[in-house]
């Protein structure tokens, strides 16, 4: 199975995948250096030694696959670091040092694309130390000069680029009508938070949730009426759960919450709470989700009871009066 093949169907992120082939690139890079030197004084043996590091961290992400840590990708950038900057410390022409500056250049883009904002800023100021210390030992009179330009590139990389990546990702993971989380952004934030849990022995619940008489309301009052129901549930809920709950708009009309540290007691409380806060009528199903269970199996269980649920009309129940009105049922 090739590598964009297993990036198609999810076996091979493409974070590790693209890591892996940034690794087999430097790998091809500097053997070609060691075979070919660019001067007398070139570190053949750093470029070997470089070589064979790139290539056995290129085929050993290509043989984890998804279960490849994020301390590895991590200490893989910082390898990479070091040895770029080494290259340029040790390089007795402007051109080699300026090719290691280049590497540089790269692994800005990659931590950018696919690392968190203050992890890539880390790594730039590693990157923006390692390459003054490598120009100041290597003594060659373009050290200033590729130093400004590379640090430069990559900080500019790191700021401009990285506020664009944010908003992209925002984007995709928010639904456009509401303002919540879409189901991208909500299976994401969702495995956070399992990840966190289990790192903390503690219990996530999960309550997905099904708007009755959705239909009827796009019926008689047009989607612009259901679209504006939505709006206002979902505004109405977030403003009544804790800042580290998840909601979600799932898809249609149905809407999910995801309870971090929450017992199923805590998740029924937290269902009331959102009974009271608006008065469109709802059916939910609730379960805790298991620590070693995936996320779809949770979910398939809390649909399970929803539509159980849905001839007894689960929600009237626990409805509270709302702006006057009884509590029907």
């Amino acid at each position: 199975m090739g590598v964009l093949t297993r990036v198609r169907r999810g076996v091979l992120p493409v974070e590790v995948a693209t890591l892996a082939l940034m690794n087999a690139g430097a790998a091809v890079v500097c053997l070609l250096a060691a075979l070919f030197p660019l001067s007398t004084g070139a570190p053949t043996t750093l470029n070997l030694a470089v070589a064979g590091c790139a290539a056995a961290l290129a085929v050993l992400m290509l043989v984890l696959g998804k279960r490849t840590p994020s301390w590895l990708i991590h200490g893989d950038i910082v390898i990479a670091i070091a040895a770029a900057c080494a290259m340029a410390g040790r390089s007795s022409t402007p051109a080699g040092e300026l090719l290691a500056g280049f590497v540089l250049t790269w692994i800005g883009v990659y931590v950018t694309l696919f690392m968190p904002q203050r992890q890539a800023r880390l790594h730039a100021l590693l990157m923006t130390v390692g390459l003054g210390v490598a120009v100041i030992a290597s003594s060659l009179p373009s050290g200033l000069t590729v130093w400004v330009s590379v640090i430069a590139t990559v900080w500019l990389v790191v700021g401009v680029v990285g506020h664009l990546v944010e908003r992209l990702h925002a984007q995709a993971d928010t639904d456009p009508l509401t303002g919540v989380l879409n189901r991208f952004g909500f299976e994401r934030a969702a495995r956070r938070e399992q990840a966190v849990a289990r790192r903390e022995a503690s219990t996530v619940a999960l309550v997905l949730i099904d708007l009755d008489g959705f239909k009827t309301v796009n019926d008689r009052g047009g989607h612009a009426a259901g679209d504006q129901l939505l709006i206002d549930v979902t505004k109405a809920w977030a403003e009544v759960l804790r800042p580290r709950d998840v909601l979600a708009r799932y898809g249609g009309d149905e809407l999910v919450v995801l309870l971090p540290r929450a017992s199923r007691d805590d998740a029924e409380r937290v269902v009331r709470r959102l009974a009271r806060a608006h008065d469109a009528p709802w059916t939910y199903g609730l379960e805790t989700w298991r620590r070693d269970e995936k996320l779809e199996a949770c979910l398939a269980r809390a649909d399970h009871g929803l539509y159980a649920a849905k001839p007894s009309r689960r929600h009237l129940t626990l409805a509270a009066p709302v702006a006057g009105r009884p509590v029907a049922g």
